[in-house]
Order: C-alpha cells, then structure tokens, then sequence
C-alpha cells in the first residue's frame, strides 16, 4: 500500500502496559508473499543485541529452535553491536532500545549509515511513541516486542529478510490511524477555473 510499505500484524486483544518483561505472548502473524520460505537454502544469520544476559540467551535459544535463523552473535550493548556486525557480517540485527554505553537506537543509527548496513529491528520491552517515530526515523525495517510468541519472532526475522518491515500489532494501531489522518488532499493547481476545479 501507499503507506511506507509497512507490513503489520493486527490482532485482538486488550490494551496492555508500555513495559512487559515477559518474552512470550499469543499473536497472529500473516507473512508477507514468499518471506516464510525466506530460510529454503540456508538459516537468515542474525546478530542480538540485549543487555539482560538471561533474556539473551533465553531470545536466543528462541529463534535458533527451528533451524531457520542462527545467530551468529550476541552484542551486550551498542558499541559491541557495531563490532559483532563488523566481524560476522549477519543478515538481520535485531538490537533491544535501553542499553548501557551507545545505546540501540544510536547504533542503529550507525548501522543504518553503512551502505553494508544488516537488515535492522529493535526488539525491546518498550513501545514508547517516541522510540517508535525515532526508530523509523532511522530507517529501521521492523519494530517487534519480546513477548511476542517464538513463531512469531521467527516468522518476522524471516519476512524482514525477504525484504518486508514488520510492527508489532499494539504499535501498529495506534499508528496506522494516525498516519491515515495526517494525510492532507491536494489542492487544484491555482490556474483552474471552478469549472475545472469541479
């Protein structure tokens, strides 16, 4: 569609807190055309960047369960995001917001400079409006939570490899209906008459 592309997940459920420290929740995923067979010759290779060591290695173990996505390196804050992308060359980085030192959102920025750049998404406990606006700003493909169900996990790294942006579906609804209002008409070249303008 018209909007930016955008592939979202929509699904029904309550409003819920801006943190959530769980890192599993129900949801539907509807995969954009061709991105679950994204993993056919080989696993999508991703970097992750969290500075919880549990929730680390808990993502981990998570996306690595199917066979379809291997993570070829784990980051602990930004700068070390940087120098784990520079070394293994991953296919999609997937890098939490709040992080000691550089923090995601800068090295994504970063990241995003470098005609090298991975394939990025934040995956975060947050779904603060601003780190939303920042991290689309930058140009980040997708913006998931981490108590989104594996299946789902999974199936977005797949799609953000095969060329899709993925939003989790809370984000996605509060706006996409913001970016339908803030669309303006266009106006009638000056030199019209009324007749033409009608």
């Amino acid at each position: 569609s018209a909007s930016a592309g955008l592939l979202v997940t929509v699904a029904d459920r309550s409003t819920r807190p801006h943190h959530r420290s769980s890192i599993r929740r129900r949801a539907s995923y509807s995969p954009r055309h061709g991105g679950g067979r994204a993993s056919a010759r080989r696993p999508v290779r991703v970097v992750l960047a969290d500075d919880e060591p549990l929730l680390r290695t808990g993502l981990c173990t998570l996306l690595e369960a199917g066979g379809a996505v291997q993570v070829v390196g784990l980051a602990a804050d930004g700068d070390e995001l940087l120098a784990a992308v520079a070394r293994h060359r991953p296919d999609a980085a997937l890098v939490d917001v709040q992080m000691p030192g550089t923090d995601g959102l800068a090295a994504m920025r970063t990241l995003r400079a470098r005609p090298d750049s991975p394939v990025t998404a934040v995956l975060t406990t947050f779904d603060l409006d601003e780190y939303v606006a920042e991290a689309l700003r930058i140009g980040v493909q997708g913006f998931l939570l981490k108590d989104a169900d594996p299946e789902v996990l999974v199936r977005a790294v797949l799609d953000l490899h095969a060329g899709g942006a993925v939003l989790d579906p809370p984000i996605a609804a509060r706006l996409l209906p913001r970016l339908a209002g803030s669309a303006v008409p266009a106006r009638p070249p000056a030199n019209l008459t009324l007749r033409e303008r009608q």
